[in-house]
């Protein structure tokens, strides 16, 4: 849908969220453990699913979706994410 609306000017997938010390924070607020590479323990730059550009004509302004099966939605790490 986004792809093709007269008010979204740029569409980027999987953008990371940085700086990483702000998902950081977050997670810790949250009480959930940051990503990170099972291996080497070095944590993982998060991304969101969608970052939109949109202009409705009162200025640019960016917006990020994340989109999760419904099946997801019970995990406590996704629910907890998206508040």
């Amino acid at each position: 849908m986004t792809e093709f609306s007269d008010v979204i000017l740029d569409i980027r997938e999987q953008f990371p969220l940085l700086p990483q010390e702000e998902t950081i924070v977050i997670a810790e607020e949250l009480g959930i453990k940051h990503p990170a590479d099972p291996k080497t323990g070095d944590l993982i730059v998060m991304t969101t699913d969608f970052l939109l550009t949109v202009d409705k004509g009162q200025g640019v302004y960016e917006v990020a979706h994340t989109i999760k099966m419904k099946d997801r939605l019970l995990e406590e790490r996704v629910a907890m994410a998206s508040k």
